[in-house]
């Protein structure tokens, strides 16, 4: 279903769909009006698999008791008659961060560096409220950090998420590759200091217009990803304070216990930059 049908109403529960939005790894997602509330939502529809439907409970747990500027609000939680569960989500009005960074001018211009700072600033912030309350997003790319309008940062899809009391399949990938830290990609148990890899990558390419490693077949990317070392930031692009350009680095670096330790470090540290 990508749009619905023009003769009746379609529903998901009490909600009218509007529009299909996209596809994901759990189930669709849909942009939805709710007779309740003011305004639309995101609503995500669980699959028929039991695991998902179990997963978007646990989210909705988490999410719903843990309110942030930077992470989507999950609203309301529920099941079709079929026995699917649905997600009621906050629908951001933005655009993701690399297509944002874009539009802000050339890499290495004051405005495009300095909407950056501010950006990944926030995204940081939130980051921090969720490794507060045991979250680890596992995920955290430009199709998942969306920007607003007034140029704030809002992390969305929890899908890959480790929740607080889950166990982690170790040797099993979940994720995107070319954003994701060398321990994930070998299934070994995360913490934190994944998100704040991946908070690097994007940082560097929302900075200077390309991700630290790029190849043509996956597993060219996955041999970059474990081995390889980044070209420095200051060597892709010039004129990026030198602060943010360590800082940078040092996320991106393979052992955990290399790169800043909590995401409240990273902010801190881009805030005095």
């Amino acid at each position: 279903m990508t749009n619905p049908p023009d003769d009746r109403e379609f529903k998901i529960g009490p909600y009218r769909v509007l529009r299909h939005i996209a596809q994901g790894g759990m189930g669709a997602v849909y942009e939805v009006e709710d007779p309740d509330r003011p305004g639309r939502y995101a609503l995500k529809l669980a699959s028929q698999a039991k695991s998902e439907n179990s997963k978007l409970f646990e989210l909705h747990r988490a999410l719903s008791s843990i309110p942030h500027p930077g992470i989507v609000t999950s609203h309301a939680i529920g099941t079709t008659q079929d026995g699917r569960c649905f997600q009621l989500l906050d629908l951001i009005d933005g655009q993701p961060a690399q297509v944002f960074a874009k539009s802000m001018g050339t890499p290495g211009s004051t405005v495009r560096t300095t909407a950056v700072i501010t950006l990944a600033i926030h995204l940081a912030d939130a980051v921090a409220h969720l490794h507060k309350h045991n979250i680890i997003h596992r995920d955290i790319k430009s199709a998942n950090v969306m920007v607003r309008k007034n140029q704030s940062a809002c992390l969305i899809d929890f899908d890959a998420a480790v929740l607080p009391g889950q166990p982690v399949r170790h040797g099993h990938f979940v994720g995107t590759y070319s954003y994701a830290p060398p321990e994930q990609i070998r299934g070994e148990a995360v913490d934190g200091r994944a998100d704040i890899y991946s908070m690097g990558v994007l940082l560097y390419r929302m900075l200077c217009g390309r991700r630290p490693f790029e190849a043509d077949t996956t597993e060219a990317l996955i041999e970059q990803q474990l081995y390889d070392r980044p070209r420095l930031l200051d060597v892709q692009v010039q004129d990026i304070p030198d602060q943010v350009v360590e800082l940078t680095m040092g996320m991106l670096e393979k052992e955990p216990e290399h790169r800043p330790q909590s995401a409240s470090e990273v902010a801190q540290t881009l805030r005095q930059a």
